[in-house]
C-alpha cells in the first residue's frame, strides 16, 4: 500500500498554486516527464509496514517518507 501524498498534496490550495493543477506537477520519485515544467516536487517510500493485531486484519499503515 502507498501512502496518499499526491490527494493530499493536489487538495492542498498551498501546493496546487506553487505546482499548478492540470497536472499538479506533484511524481514519485524516478517518476516525473522529461521536460517538465519546474518547480515540481517527487516523493520517496523509505519504509512501512502495517500495524499488527491480534484478531482483526490491520486497517492502517505507517509509512516514512
Amino acid at each position: 500500500m502507498y501512502a496518499p501524498i499526491f490527494a493530499l498534496l493536489s487538495a492542498n490550495a498551498g501546493v496546487t498554486a506553487l505546482l499548478g493543477t492540470s497536472p499538479c506537477r506533484a511524481y514519485p520519485f524516478g517518476n516525473a516527464p522529461d521536460q517538465v515544467t519546474k518547480p515540481y516536487i517527487t516523493w520517496q517510500t523509505i519504509g512501512g509496514n502495517p500495524e499488527n493485531y491480534l484478531k482483526t486484519n490491520p486497517d492502517m499503515d505507517r509509512y516514512s517518507l
